[in-house]
C-alpha cells in the first residue's frame, strides 16, 4: 500500500489502465519525450513533468530499483547544485510491489524517485 503523492500516481495508473488499456507510465514517458522533457540514462528515465508541484521537479522512473536508477539520482542531484545552485527540498521513493497484484502487470508502479 501507497501514501501521498504515490498513491495518488498509483490509482491514477490503475484508472488509466482500466479505462485505456495502456500503461499510464509508459505513456507519461512517451509524452514528455515528444516535448523534449525525457532523459535516458540505461534503463532509466528522468522526466521534467509538465504538471509538476513546483519549479525543477523531476520524476525518475525505472521497472525496478538498481544501478542506473541510483546513478540518475545522483546525477540529479548535482545537476540541481552545481547547475541551477538550487539544493533539493525533498526527494521520494517508491519501488514497485515484490510480488504482483491480482490486476497485473500493467497496472503495476514502477520505481519512482520524486526530486524537488
Amino acid at each position: 500500500h501507497y501514501y501521498g503523492f504515490t498513491e495518488q500516481q498509483r490509482s491514477a495508473a490503475q484508472t488509466y489502465h482500466d479505462q485505456v488499456g495502456e500503461n499510464y507510465f509508459t505513456d507519461l514517458v512517451e509524452i514528455h519525450e515528444a516535448l523534449g522533457l525525457v532523459t535516458h540514462y540505461h534503463d532509466a528515465v528522468a522526466v521534467v513533468p509538465i504538471t509538476g508541484k513546483t519549479d525543477l521537479e523531476v520524476l525518475l522512473l525505472s521497472h525496478t530499483p538498481g544501478n542506473s536508477l541510483y546513478k540518475l539520482l545522483y546525477y540529479t542531484i548535482t545537476t540541481f547544485h552545481q547547475k541551477f545552485y538550487q539544493p533539493c527540498h525533498s526527494i521520494s521513493m517508491a519501488w514497485p510491489p515484490v510480488v504482483s497484484g491480482p490486476r497485473g502487470a500493467q497496472a503495476q508502479i514502477p520505481a519512482i524517485i520524486r526530486v524537488a
